[in-house]
């Protein structure tokens, strides 16, 4: 220990001390302890990867934080989009099932002899079906778009006048069908399609203005004098076609004709 000059903490006296431990101070005859000096202790502490070489924050560690926070942002966003896309394709699919009656259902439904499902899309086949008769139907406002093919052996078509909100209608071979004042019961029907019937009169048709599409196919019909006044027409099919057809340049909303 060097030589330490203090004062006695009781006088207040010059004393000097040469070694740790109990002394005495010379003039005053107190006791006190003397501590020998110690070299201050300097503590270092390296944080990697916090400090570059000019003091400042790492980039790289900075940046590396910017990208996880974008990556899980961009995982966030994938991730709802999924679950949208999922959600609304399956939605879609549950609708079309329930909206549309399968062939194999109606195939069971028409050989029951009733469909009770409410449907807005459905399609027979008469002689595939085993149908005798379209008693089957569904009596409601939700079937918007029938479609009747190979019925030759159907010849009550009467049931047809129950289908208030029918939008489309297609009949293929009903040989039997001749008579269609059903077609008064449905004031919501936009395309009527008759291929391969006995219909010959189609003046019930006569100032309909609901229809625009209009498809005839190898019918008895012989007066077309109604095509004129069906002034919302919009596409005119006629094929197989006897008689003479009226002037049509007064459909001015026809954009596609074709007659043959």
């Amino acid at each position: 220990m060097q030589i330490t000059k203090m004062k006695c903490p009781a006088c207040g006296a010059d004393i000097t001390a040469d070694r740790e431990g109990m002394t005495k101070c010379p003039y005053c005859g107190s006791t006190f302890y003397v501590e020998a000096d110690k070299p201050p202790v300097t503590m270092n502490t390296t944080i990697n990867n916090f400090n570059g070489p000019s003091g400042q924050p790492d980039k790289t560690t900075e940046q590396t934080g910017n990208q996880g926070i974008g990556l899980l942002f961009v995982f966030v966003i994938v991730f709802l989009a999924l679950a949208l896309t999922f959600g609304f394709s399956r939605q879609s699919d549950d609708t079309e099932a329930d909206s549309t009656v399968s062939s194999a259902e109606t195939s069971r439904a028409a050989t029951a002899g009733t469909i009770e499902a409410p449907v807005t899309e459905l399609t027979l086949d008469i002689s595939k079906d085993g149908v005798e008769s379209l008693s089957m139907l569904p009596s409601n406002t939700s079937l918007k778009s029938l479609e009747i093919n190979n019925a030759d052996t159907v010849t009550d078509w009467s049931v047809l006048s129950k289908l208030p909100g029918l939008e489309s209608l297609t009949i293929r071979k009903a040989k039997e069908l001749n008579d269609v004042s059903f077609l008064s019961g449905m004031p919501k029907l936009r395309k009527l399609s008759l291929s391969d019937t006995a219909v010959s009169d189609l003046s019930i048709l006569n100032g309909n203005l609901s229809v625009t599409a209009l498809y005839l196919e190898n019918n008895l019909i012989a007066d077309y004098s109604f095509l004129p006044t069906m002034t919302s027409l919009q596409s005119l099919h006629i094929r197989g076609y006897s008689g003479k057809l009226p002037d049509l340049s007064g459909l001015k909303l026809l954009k596609e004709k074709d007659i043959q």
